[in-house]
């Protein structure tokens, strides 16, 4: 007897359900409990992240969303102030460590959010490398040299660069 169309359709629907749960398969933890995930996730590991610290630095972001409204910093600071502000709070926490004085604000925590400003605006803008700062000191100050610094895609190849 032969096939159906539809018989065949559902042939070919199975035939590619199952070559993508093979690929998926080849993917999965087994937890020895029955379950499985995906291990997709393991390049990047937000479990790992302090609670603590993004405590720290959610504070940090609330204070800077009173003062400076909602997402300000998101408009474009540009580096060079960014870096000036971070290197600020981390002699002022240096100073404070050493004199053994208590801080009245939390100094790591605005430098953790500098360094979070500088890698938003080199993966998604709005500044690129010199829109608002001295390409070249700015490239000298950060040991770039003449080369530009390289942004990893998603894809894992760092065909873009930072002017792009």
């Amino acid at each position: 007897m032969e096939d159906s169309f539809e018989d065949l359709n559902e042939r070919n629907r199975n035939y590619i359900a199952d070559a993508n749960n093979r690929n998926l398969m080849e993917k999965l933890t087994d937890f020895g409990t029955g379950a499985t995930r995906c291990s997709d996730a393991d390049e990047e590991r937000f479990d790992l992240i302090s609670p603590y610290f993004l405590q720290r630095l959610s504070k940090i972001m609330a204070q800077g969303a009173e003062t400076h409204g909602e997402d300000n910093w998101r408009l474009g600071i540009p580096i060079s102030v960014t870096l000036n502000h971070l290197e600020r709070h981390l002699n002022q926490w240096k100073r404070d460590v050493l004199s053994g004085e208590i801080a009245t604000e939390d100094h790591l925590a605005k430098v953790a959010f500098g360094i979070m400003a500088i890698c938003h605006y080199q993966a998604v803008g709005p500044l690129k490398w010199g829109s608002f700062t001295d390409k070249d000191r700015l490239k000298d100050y950060l040991g770039f040299g003449s080369k530009e610094p390289q942004i990893e895609s998603e894809a894992g190849s760092s065909s873009k660069s930072a002017t792009s």
